[in-house]
């Protein structure tokens, strides 16, 4: 967004998947440690690149699953992209691609450890 200050969001395009860690300031998703710490080794792991957000404001479907019955572990993998709630969006493909090897390899490191 044109003159965001960096504070506010420092996701960048074209610097990889966003791995959300807390939205709406903590009334939506947290994501627990298990699950952040699963998707942060699989990153390292593959080499593949990625952001940590912590959004303020919105929220994401992921809260909705995670306070579903008791809570449900969840992790929020997010495309950094400009101009989201407009017409006509931008986005990097390499981000794109990023989020679908991250879910790939964390969907993989935690059938591992079943």
């Amino acid at each position: 967004m044109p003159g965001i200050d960096e504070k506010v969001s420092a996701l960048k395009l074209g610097k990889g998947v966003a791995i959300t860690m807390i939205e709406a300031s903590g009334r939506g998703t947290i994501v627990s440690q298990k699950v952040r710490k699963l998707m942060l080794e699989a990153a390292h792991e593959n080499n593949i690149p990625h952001q940590i957000d912590i959004i303020d404001g919105g929220m994401t479907d992921g809260a909705v699953i995670y306070t579903n019955r008791e809570g449900i572990l969840t992790g929020i993998l997010s495309i950094p992209t400009r101009y989201i709630h407009a017409p006509a969006s931008v986005f990097n493909i390499k981000d794109v691609n990023s989020a679908v090897d991250l879910a790939v390899k964390t969907i993989e490191k935690a059938a591992e450890k079943l």
